[in-house]
């Protein structure tokens, strides 16, 4: 069966921020869908889950994986304010909701994130299975619709690492083509990505879109 995608987002984040993290994620699959020989007659679409900042019901104070507050917490650096996007993905990977039922998860945070090496990051993924990624970074940013584009590239980015994206043989050299999967690590490599895919009205390079269309049936038929 199809893997599900389940979409949280943290309490600071902004409505108008939320709708374009939502409609960033259904266009990513959509692309990928439509380089299906026969979508929608094989290989259902993909059911994308809205959990947001979700809380268990009836769930006892402190409990473990009782809410996502709970994760940013378990995450959260001493100073409280920056989170270890590794520690945070290794809560994710172990959670019992992933060992009953595995899907892709991805996560929207509002803090700074930094990786195992305390280094500043805008996200992080691992490849095939759970990414967090981060507005912190881009709400520096004062063009509003600027800032919303690039939220928009930022989330495609990381809907590509989930569905593991591009393909290791062609992750071990530098990406060829103008697409969201380039890698951008820092705000200016970000910004000058994202015009330069608008101008050229591109989201996912081709070799990408197959690839995530390969995902979404070997997830379906299986690998084998």
């Amino acid at each position: 069966m199809v893997r599900f995608i389940s979409l949280t987002w943290t309490s600071a984040v902004s409505e108008q921020e939320i709708i374009v993290f939502i409609d960033a994620v259904h266009e990513a699959i959509k692309t990928a869908y439509n380089r299906l020989p026969a979508a929608g007659t094989l290989v259902p679409f993909p059911d994308i889950q809205l959990f947001g900042d979700w809380v268990l019901q009836n769930a006892k104070p402190g409990m473990d994986y009782a809410s996502f507050q709970w994760y940013q917490d378990a995450a959260m650096e001493a100073d409280g304010k920056q989170l270890r996007s590794d520690r945070f993905l290794d809560l994710v990977l172990n959670e019992p909701w992933q060992q009953d039922t595995p899907h892709y998860d991805l996560a929207f945070v509002h803090q700074p994130l930094i990786d195992g090496h305390k280094r500043a990051t805008l996200g992080m993924a691992v490849r095939g299975r759970a990414a967090v990624f981060t507005s912190d970074t881009i709400r520096g940013i004062r063009d509003p619709i600027q800032r919303l584009v690039i939220l928009r590239r930022l989330a495609m980015h990381y809907v590509g690492q989930i569905l593991a994206v591009p393909i290791l043989e062609r992750q071990e050299v530098v990406h060829p083509q103008i697409c969201v999967m380039r890698p951008a690590d820092s705000l200016p490599a970000l910004a000058f990505y994202t015009q330069q895919e608008l101008e050229a009205n591109v989201t996912y390079c081709k070799p990408c879109q197959y690839e995530m269309a390969q995902r979404l049936v070997g997830d379906y038929f299986g690998n084998n």
